[in-house]
């Protein structure tokens, strides 16, 4: 995905800017980053019960979730704000501390179900004690993050967000047959 970006060097003396294109921009990472392993997990469970009969649901939520993105987007260029701060600026205090306790609550969950899920993977590939994994991968993330700078975390998440074209090698791998995908995306069953 390229990401349109305005640089300060000027074209020309009259001061028009150039638009410089980046292989890896924000749009890929939050992108990416919605494919966390508790995700895949679920998405594992979901596929296991009900096979490809629920493909048509990306036909509907797949505009509602970039319409969001987009809107969120927008929001935080025009302001130069982030969601918190919008939202203090505009709405009561105990509404953004609400808001706020519920996020810290959704994300320290999402955290202890990604490292769950690490920990589950890695027992299936070497055995062992899973907890015993997820305790080495909370530690190690933890420890990226203080010892890196930010620039070198990002490039590191960079770098491993390409490993989401895994994702197109094993579905051409798998066998999927397309033509069942492409009639249960089309035609929704309840």
């Amino acid at each position: 995905m390229f990401i349109e970006t305005a640089e300060a060097e000027p074209v020309e003396p009259a001061g028009e800017t150039i638009v410089r294109r980046q292989w890896c921009g924000p749009g890929l990472m939050s992108g990416v980053s919605a494919n966390d392993p508790s995700s895949l997990v679920i998405y594992s469970a979901a596929g296991a019960q009900f096979g490809v009969a629920i493909s048509w649901s990306m036909l509907l939520l797949l505009p509602m979730m970039s319409l969001m993105q987009e809107i969120s987007a927008r929001i935080g260029r025009a302001t130069g704000r982030g969601f918190a701060a919008n939202t203090r600026q505009f709405f009561p205090a105990w509404l953004l501390t609400v808001i706020v306790t519920a996020l810290l609550f959704s994300n320290v969950i999402t955290i202890a179900a990604d490292l769950s899920a690490m920990g589950a993977v890695t027992k299936l590939l070497i055995g062992g004690p899973d907890i015993v994994y997820v305790a080495a991968f909370g530690a190690a993330i933890a420890a990226l993050q203080v010892r890196l700078s930010y620039e070198q975390f990002a490039r590191a998440l960079k770098w491993s967000a390409l490993l989401i074209g895994l994702y197109v090698v094993a579905a051409l791998a798998a066998g999927v047959p397309w033509t069942r995908v492409s009639y249960d995306t089309l035609a929704p069953t309840v």
